[in-house]
């Protein structure tokens, strides 16, 4: 896996220099055709001034704005392509402390500079070596009264004000008919969720899914739909909705997990509740929930209280199903994978995981920091060993659930 080339020239002044804004991001038309990167990324401190440059092919349409909470710059290149596998890299020191690449939605490539003080930017352009982004001091109050994407840009990156669906209550299946499972791989594109020894976090359960979904459609008993299935960006709030308006029966969203601190080893299930079972599982649900910040997606305005009550009416009912859904699949993975965390079964506030009407968990299948789970998750068959168990764990709760809520009814 080639990872790209990060590089600090110059000399580091002893000035705050700041990173970054444009107030009104529109496209900027810097040539035709599509722009390839080669993966390199060159960071410039010096005389009062940053910059940021990417080596693209040839110059394509772009645009750049900002964001804040945290501050950081975004640009998105149409028709941009980054090498598969490129990785982001931290920079432990100066004005900017790391930078993301990657697919953020088809036809897009994104970059997210992030940045450790406001900033403006001066200037932003192609020259012969690349895409150039300089960056000059600002104030807080000016970036913050001007950091915001534009709207044209969050077609499929946020709901508007008033666009919370009310719950459209579970569909009942005929006995026999199948039920639509959405498997879900975290991450993708610019944001690579978790890493460890040139493994991506993206890639791992973009393969499981791949594997499980394949054997769930071939059981005949279920219809498998994955959130997605390339290495694309999307949005959690986006994941939730496409699983709602597909209907799907199920949802369960598939993550691996690393620790820096201390050893942990085997498969977790997540379930709702805004209050965390433990600290350990109330850490793992803020990293997760930071997705769509390190991909550059703007939260601000999010949510609505438009038919809240019934919303969290339906969420009550929802997330005993979801309970008993985990529960089963603790079950089958502690009689049969023999890699599973003491305490497996945890709570914890997903954002993923709030879709008011379909019962949905969150399976942790394994830790990146561990050998023995690196090793598991490499392995040729792994996703067949987890489809196994998670087809028999949605048989046996799709045979309860059933019958509960027929007793509901009736």
């Amino acid at each position: 896996m080639r990872l790209p080339t990060f590089r600090r020239e110059g000399f580091i002044i002893g000035f705050t220099l700041l990173c970054a804004v444009i107030a009104a991001a529109v496209w900027l038309l810097a040539g035709q055709g599509a722009g390839n990167a080669d993966g390199v990324i060159r960071v410039d401190d010096g005389w009062g001034v940053t910059e940021v440059t990417a080596r693209l092919t040839a110059p394509v349409a772009y645009r750049v704005f900002t964001l804040d909470d945290p501050r950081r710059v975004v640009v998105d290149f149409e028709n941009g392509t980054w090498p598969e596998g490129t990785a982001p890299a931290a920079l432990d020191d100066g004005l900017v402390s790391g930078v993301r690449i990657g697919l953020f939605r088809p036809g897009t490539a994104r970059m997210v500079v992030d940045l450790s003080a406001p900033a403006k930017v001066k200037t932003a352009l192609f020259e012969s070596d690349g895409f150039h982004l300089t960056l000059e001091d600002s104030s807080a109050a000016a970036f913050a009264q001007q950091a915001g994407a534009p709207r044209e840009s969050l077609w499929a990156t946020r709901s508007q004000p008033g666009a919370l669906a009310l719950p459209h209550g579970p569909r009942i299946r005929a006995p026999g008919e199948p039920l639509v499972v959405m498997l879900d791989p975290g991450h993708g594109g610019i944001d690579p969720g978790a890493m460890r020894n040139g493994l991506m976090e993206k890639d791992i359960v973009l393969r499981a899914a791949k594997a499980i979904g394949a054997a769930l459609e071939a059981t005949g008993r279920y219809i498998p739909v994955l959130s997605r299935e390339d290495d694309t960006f999307l949005p959690l709030d986006a994941r939730v909705q496409e699983a709602r308006r597909i209907r799907a029966d199920v949802f369960i969203s598939l993550h691996v997990n690393t620790v820096t601190v201390g050893q942990a080893q085997g498969v977790s299930v997540y379930s709702l509740s805004e209050t965390a079972s433990d600290k350990a599982a109330a850490r793992i649900a803020a990293l997760e929930n930071r997705a769509d910040i390190l991909a550059g997606v703007d939260l601000e305005g999010e949510g609505s209280m438009v038919a809240r009550v019934l919303v969290d009416m339906a969420q009550r009912e929802t997330n005993a199903r979801s309970r008993a859904l985990a529960a089963a699949l603790v079950q089958r993975f502690n009689a049969n994978e023999g890699a599973i965390r003491s305490n497996p079964h945890r709570e914890a506030g997903f954002r993923v995981l709030k879709a008011p009407d379909i019962p949905s968990v969150l399976i942790e299948l394994g830790f990146l920091s561990d050998p023995e789970d690196r090793e598991r998750m490499q392995a040729p068959d792994w996703g067949d060993g987890l489809a196994r168990e998670i087809i028999a764990a949605l048989d046996t709760w799709a045979e309860a659930d059933r019958a509960a809520r027929s007793l509901v009814r009736h």
